[in-house]
């Protein structure tokens, strides 16, 4: 075994305890604590529980209330803004209805392991049980009970004693292990209410751990391996592993696949690189699985739920043994009883493993696959029907679509932010990527309106970079309200809807399965987005031939700094490739 002084960096972690008392009121608390962290925008709605908050806020200038039209958009825009900025997002609602509009957000960053604090406003004691507005406790449900499955920590706050205490627990759970969101419904009156403390600043511990011996065992494990093959999740972009994980494969000289959540996780540019594997898998991929006797799979980060291992392929059991890296030490070997599980944080165990190889004697060249890799991109092409990449028929086919996008947008950093739908398929199969642009989706819980919303906040939360959200028209159409928010606060997004008046997925796999569509997946009446955005302050343009989205539009756009709108008509009768998911539904 291999011994290590390794020492990994400890970013960001600072504890500040005084004996000097300060006495504030409990929403001076929090709003401090977010500047401090700089994180500069609240995303929700106010109500008359929430008023403490919104008086407190006119003393941060810093901070930025973002009103939304609907709570459901605000937990996307705060899932967007801390995927885009790497902090933590932040929504606030009122009681009642209010708190139960985030919910299916909530869900989704839990799904996805995004760190969101949730604050809501709650009736105060003294109002509960007799009627009060939006009380359900009146009527024997207690609605912010049912987010405790949701949610990494939870805490009802009935009065100031206890806030701190509460307060410094959900802070730990926002920046431990696998992160989350947290909730805390706090009564109105205790946001104005003053608590006396002795911490100026207080932040636990970060994740950045790992456990050296079970890490040394992969240098054995690769050392006596023939061949290996890396499987590249989500949880490298959460851990902000991508140069590491370019650094550790340029090291062993071995091929890279990504999963659908993963898409930016790898240098797409790389010689490395293979494609996307899960909804919408590239050929390369699969051919690579299917035809090499593969003895080693590193996955980082990925759970192989059904998207991310197009739908429990066999192909990734019959690998002799799966190395499975992890912050969640609770989807490490779940699947397959080959695995052989490192808990850790991503980051911190790729700079612990590059920096043993460079420094160890241990040869690694039987491992290069360079030779391999290139024969196979040689010998297939990468996409379905790559023809349809430079087809100039109209109505636009999406694979075109979408190579123009790239090609417009290729002088610019992307962060994109994508929809659930066929746009899952069509975007892991087609869509190609440049290195340091990033790719965002929901594929946890795999929430419909997602990316417009998420998009707004990912814009907030990253303004270095041109923010691109896709969605089809029934997905846009189902958030679609928040482009008033990007257009009252002059959010610079551009929303590309790929309208084929259905839900293209639902109505292909019904028609593949049944032989017709299933009933109510088609617009007898289609929606005009142009028209919908424009009355929502949004400038917008129907793109219906190839080429109409060019680099010199795009750059004349982006200049104007304001959220602009694609309608484009692509072919509804083009099926995405999501043969999978279909043969998936048939079971």
């Amino acid at each position: 075994m291999l011994i290590s002084t390794f020492q990994p960096k400890l970013d960001n972690l600072e504890i500040r305890i005084t004996n000097e008392e300060t006495t504030e009121k409990v929403a001076t608390v929090i709003l401090s604590f977010l500047k401090k962290e700089k994180v500069n925008f609240i995303f929700g709605m106010h109500g008359g529980y929430t008023v403490g908050m919104g008086e407190e806020l006119h003393n941060f200038p810093e901070i930025q209330f973002i009103h939304c039209q609907h709570e459901g958009g605000a937990a996307f825009m705060a899932d967007g803004y801390a995927k885009a900025s790497g902090k933590f997002g932040v929504v606030l609602t009122t009681a009642g209805p209010s708190l139960t509009n985030a919910f299916t957000g909530i869900i989704s960053s839990f799904a996805d392991g995004i760190p969101i604090l949730l604050i809501s406003g709650a009736v105060p004691h003294s109002k509960a049980l007799i009627g009060a507005i939006q009380d359900t406790a009146s009527f024997g449900m207690d609605v912010a009970s049912s987010f405790k499955e949701a949610v990494r920590f939870h805490a009802d706050i009935h009065n100031k004693d206890t806030f701190l205490q509460y307060f410094r627990e959900a802070i730990r759970y926002l920046y431990r292990g696998k992160k989350g969101p947290v909730f805390l419904n706090i009564e109105s009156d205790i946001f104005s209410q003053e608590v006396t403390h002795n911490f100026k600043y207080l932040r636990h511990s970060n994740n950045k751990f790992f456990d050296a011996e079970s890490t040394d065992f992969v240098l054995d494990v690769l050392k006596k391996s023939h061949n290996a093959v890396i499987v590249a999740g989500n949880g490298v972009k959460l851990s902000k592993a991508q140069d590491e994980l370019e650094v550790f494969a340029n090291l062993l000289k071995i091929p890279v696949i990504v999963t659908p959540k993963g898409k930016s996780g790898f240098n797409n540019e790389s010689e490395l690189f293979l494609g996307s594997f899960g909804a919408g898998s590239n050929i390369i991929p699969d051919e690579y699985l299917k035809q090499e006797p593969i003895e080693t799979i590193i996955a980082l980060g990925t759970s192989f739920n059904e998207y991310s291992s197009d739908t429990w392929s066999k192909l990734i059991p019959k690998t002799y043994r799966i190395i499975q890296i992890d912050i969640d030490p609770y989807i490490i070997g779940r699947l397959f009883a080959n695995t052989y599980g490192v808990h850790g944080d991503i980051k911190t165990t790729l700079n612990y493993l590059n920096d043993r190889i460079k420094k160890s004697e241990l040869d690694f060249e039987h491992l290069n696959s360079l030779p391999i890799i290139k024969k196979y991109r040689n010998n297939f092409a990468n996409t379905i029907n790559p023809e349809l990449y430079t087809s100039d028929k109209v109505p636009i086919k999406t694979p075109r679509l979408l190579k123009d996008v790239y090609d417009a947008f290729c002088d610019h950093i992307v962060n994109i932010f994508n929809d659930n739908g066929s746009c899952i398929f069509w975007l892991n199969h087609y869509m190609k990527f440049r290195k340091g642009w990033n790719f965002y989706s929901s594929l946890g819980f795999s929430s419909m309106g997602y990316a417009f919303s998420a998009a707004i906040g990912g814009a907030l939360g990253d303004p270095s970079k041109v923010t691109i959200a896709f969605a089809g028209d029934g997905a846009a159409i189902m958030n679609g309200n928040e482009l008033k928010t990007a257009s009252e606060y002059d959010v610079p997004v551009f929303f590309i809807v790929l309208n084929d008046s259905r839900l293209g997925i639902v109505y292909h796999s019904t028609k593949a399965i049944y032989g017709r569509e299933s009933v109510g997946t088609e617009f007898k009446k289609p929606i005009d987005f142009v028209k919908f955005a424009e009355s929502l302050g949004v400038e917008a343009y129907r793109i219906e031939k190839p080429g109409e989205i060019n680099r010199d539009f795009i750059n004349e756009l982006i200049k104007k700094g304001k959220p602009i709108l694609f309608e484009c008509m692509v072919d509804r009768d083009e099926m995405a490739p999501y043969a999978g998911r279909i043969n998936q539904v048939k079971k």
